[in-house]
């Protein structure tokens, strides 16, 4: 339980560019005058996922004294993975009733503008977010 920034930085941003490798074939960009990523192929706004290992929330999810690592020490598959999930996700998950928000703030993984406060977030209380991390296991996996 805590409080954590998602960045110190834009990281994902060269001025007003998405920068590799979150716009493969530049397919999004920012547009400056309404503050949104659109896609460049319909005009769509666009949530680009922008967690990697530059946010600061990394070393809490997939570093090695993160939650991945520690269920791996308690015996779960060696191929397990962490990241956030994406605001794509969420919408989905609120759509179709899964719940997963319990009056808690926390972070998601996808950005709607440029600045390192402009990530897409589950807020109840006001601008104080905390990680809610997804651990991936590979089907092959599960028994």
């Amino acid at each position: 339980y805590g409080v954590l920034p998602f960045a110190n930085t834009n990281y994902w941003m060269n001025e007003d560019n998405l920068i590799s490798p979150y716009n493969k074939n530049d397919t999004i960009y920012y547009d400056n005058g309404n503050y949104v990523f659109k896609s460049r192929i319909d005009e769509s706004i666009t949530f680009p996922y922008v967690y990697d290992s530059n946010s600061i929330l990394y070393p809490y999810i997939s570093g090695e004294n993160g939650y991945v690592n520690k269920l791996k020490a308690m015996g779960a598959p060696s191929s397990i993975t962490g990241r956030i999930l994406s605001y794509e996700e969420h919408v989905v998950c609120i759509t179709e009733a899964i719940t997963i928000y319990d009056e808690q703030s926390y972070w998601l993984g996808s950005a709607n503008g440029v600045s390192y406060d402009s990530i897409e977030n589950v807020s109840d209380y006001g601008g104080i977010y905390g990680i809610r991390p997804v651990i991936e296991i590979p089907t092959s996996e599960i028994e």
